[in-house]
C-alpha cells in the first residue's frame, strides 16, 4: 500500500484530521497481515513542523470538556493504532519534526535521519504550553529522565548527529 497525506498540498500538518487519519492508517495497516514493512517518510523536507491552523482555531471557538475529551483520547489512540502494526516500521526522517515527535520515535523500529534533521518538541512545555502531557513517558525513555525534562523545558533543539549518537537514530542518510 501506499499513502501520501499531504495538508494543502505542503507538508504535512498537525490537525483533527491528520490525528484522525493517521490513527485510520495505521489500524488499516495492523490489520492486513501481509505488511512485511512500514516505510513512513515525508514528502518535503520537514515533518510535522506546523499545525493546520484552520483547524486548531475551529477546535478552540469550539472548545469545551467533551472536545478536550475528543482530543486527547485520539492521541492515545494514534499511539496505540501505531504501536499495533507487527511489521517492522521503518521512519525516514528527512528534515525537522517540532510538532508530537514522540509518536514517530515511540512507534519506529529503526530511524533513518537526513543530516539536516531535527528533533524539538514544540507541542508542549517549550511551546509554551502548561504540560508535557502525553511524552514525558517516550522522552524519558530515549533521553532518560534528567536530559527529557531540559529538552521540555528549554524546547532544545537536537540534530541528527546527536540523535545518532544517542541512539535514537540508527543512521544519518542524506
Amino acid at each position: 500500500h501506499v499513502w501520501r497525506r499531504r495538508t494543502d498540498g505542503g507538508p504535512w500538518k498537525f490537525g483533527q484530521t491528520a490525528q484522525d487519519t493517521m490513527t485510520r492508517l495505521f489500524r488499516d495497516v495492523a490489520g492486513d497481515k501481509e505488511t512485511r514493512i512500514v516505510i513512513l517518510e515525508a514528502s518535503g523536507h520537514s515533518f510535522c513542523t506546523d499545525y493546520n491552523l484552520q483547524q486548531i482555531q475551529t477546535s478552540i471557538a469550539g472548545f469545551d470538556t467533551a472536545w478536550a475529551d475528543r482530543w486527547m483520547t485520539n492521541g492515545r489512540n494514534m499511539l496505540a493504532s501505531m504501536l499495533e502494526v507487527e511489521a517492522p516500521m521503518i521512519w525516514r526522517l528527512n528534515g525537522p519534526i517540532t510538532l508530537h515527535p514522540e509518536f514517530f520515535f515511540g512507534a519506529s523500529d529503526i530511524i533513518l535521519a537526513d543530516p539536516s534533521a531535527y528533533v524539538q518538541d514544540l507541542t508542549h512545555i517549550g511551546g509554551g504550553n502548561q504540560t508535557a502531557g502525553d511524552t514525558i513517558p517516550v522522552w524519558e525513555s530515549l533521553l532518560g529522565l534528567g536530559r527529557a525534562r531540559y529538552f521540555h523545558l528549554m524546547a532544545q533543539k537536537i540534530g541528527a548527529d546527536e540523535l545518532h549518537a544517542l541512539g535514537i537514530a540508527h543512521e544519518i542518510v542524506p
